[in-house]
């Protein structure tokens, strides 16, 4: 089937339509506008701890009246919790005061006091795992020697295969212009997925096959200032702009690539993705909210080819069909090698894979 297509690459605009174009019939009349009035309204806004206040010493100096007073709201929220025995166990400090009051439902407020228990009780384990007599991990000196050369080593290698990479590699573009469109908790998320996607960029530059060459674009208002990339210099001390495994610039892909060579990757778009295409589109955001059609309507509107990847093609997928950026990096990282879906479909979560209620058998 996609050996068919690939030979019919050279005349890609009179070829017939093939089997996997045989999906639902897309609707005649949408709206590309994506944003709401709520989203706008994000547009501008600031996260705590900012450069204003990073403290609680500054809150109370520089907060306003309505965020003193919004402060106060979440404060009864959490001990009205803490009274129903849900949160008893664990005190906040002032800093994950400060994170708290972003979230802006009481939803996403309960998931961030579950994540913070969560860690807390993490750390008790490892504390009563410390207590019990056990040696210490003695490393000689020997020992350490050796470790820091194969780190070194390591690292050159990989910093050897991404330079060729760059030079080689058809590149895989990640959007991050939808950052002012994403909350707080949103943002973290996209973080979270970035972390795992620079571990799958460790992964395949000291593999045997090719290694991931990913760009990330329209980091604006500069890549120093742009909220999402900011939050990840925030979550690992110590790292620039520099050290990432990535190329990361304000420009658009519009201006580092024609625009008959890229294609925007959707869930709501009408035809498969083929790695013959071009080279792939990402929207760094994620499905937490209902933002209908936001990376087709992007596309949309830049006139750009639309696509959606074949994690449907070979197997069943259940429930929606949108997946986090490390598993679209590391399912278009397989099928640019493989050209095969029954082979990519391993970088899926298990759980697309199952159904949650089996059908009873007759």
């Amino acid at each position: 089937m996609w050996t068919t297509r690939l030979i019919q690459r050279s005349v890609r605009l009179c070829r017939s339509p093939m089997p996997w174009s045989n999906v639902q019939s897309w609707p005649k009349v949408f709206s590309t506008s994506t944003f709401s009035l709520k989203e706008e309204e994000r547009k501008g806004r600031t996260f705590y701890p900012d450069d204003r206040i990073k403290n609680m010493e500054d809150f109370e100096r520089l907060a306003t009246p309505e965020e003193k007073k919004h402060m106060e709201m979440i404060k009864a929220e959490f001990y009205q919790l803490c009274s129903r025995g849900n949160f008893q166990d664990i005190d906040l400090t002032e800093m994950q005061w400060l994170k708290h009051m972003n979230y802006e439902t009481k939803a996403t407020r309960v998931r961030h006091l579950k994540r913070i228990l969560r860690k807390a009780l993490i750390q008790a384990r490892k504390e009563l795992v410390g207590q019990k007599e056990r040696g210490p991990l003695v490393y000689t000196e020997s020992r350490r020697f050796f470790r820091d050369i194969f780190s070194f080593t390591e690292n050159q290698i990989i910093q050897s295969r991404l330079a060729q990479a760059m030079m080689l590699e058809d590149p895989i573009f990640m959007d991050l212009g939808f950052a002012d469109k994403l909350d707080y908790d949103e943002i973290e998320d996209v973080v979270n997925q970035l972390m795992i996607t620079f571990g799958l960029i460790r992964e395949s530059a000291i593999s045997t096959e090719s290694t991931l060459n990913i760009i990330f674009c329209n980091a604006t208002p500069s890549p120093e200032e742009n909220p999402i990339i900011r939050r990840l210099m925030k979550n690992v001390p110590d790292l620039t702009v520099s050290d990432l495994l990535v190329t990361v610039t304000e420009k658009s892909y519009l201006d580092l690539y024609p625009k008959k060579d890229l294609v925007y990757l959707s869930p709501d778009a009408k035809e498969y993705y083929h790695p013959d295409d071009g080279i792939p589109i990402i929207g760094a955001i994620v499905d937490r909210r209902t933002m209908t059609k936001l990376s087709y309507g992007k596309g949309h509107s830049q006139k750009l080819r639309i696509r959606r990847l074949p994690i449907d093609l070979v197997d069943t997928i259940y429930g929606n069909k949108s997946l986090a950026l490390n598993h679209v990096v590391d399912y278009l990282h397989r099928l640019q090698i493989t050209w095969d879906p029954e082979q990519a479909k391993e970088a899926l979560p298990k759980r697309k894979l199952k159904e949650k209620f089996p059908r009873k058998r007759k």
